[in-house]
């Protein structure tokens, strides 16, 4: 089993990915991390590390993923072509 945290830069976020980790330790499971924020995550380096140091202590893994998600006011508003007869 996997414990998913959905992470975003935010104090939420960060809420989280404490708690994912004390339910990976709890469950003995390895921890996926998945950024949904709209940009990189905001995890430094040395904190990456540190998450991994601590699971690998406890024989778990670290998995971390990005999901950017792209703004939708970005998004065309052009209507799809349609064929027409001639």
């Amino acid at each position: 089993m996997t414990v998913l945290v959905a992470y975003a830069p935010a104090s939420e976020g960060r809420e989280a990915l404490s708690e994912g980790i004390k339910e990976a330790h709890l469950r003995k499971s390895d921890l996926l991390i998945v950024n949904i924020g709209r940009g990189h995550h905001d995890l430094e380096p040395e904190e990456v590390r540190g998450l991994e140091t601590r699971l690998a202590e406890a024989g778990l893994g670290l998995t971390i993923e990005s999901s950017v998600l792209s703004d939708p006011g970005m998004l065309s508003s052009r209507s799809p072509r349609t064929a027409t007869s001639t």
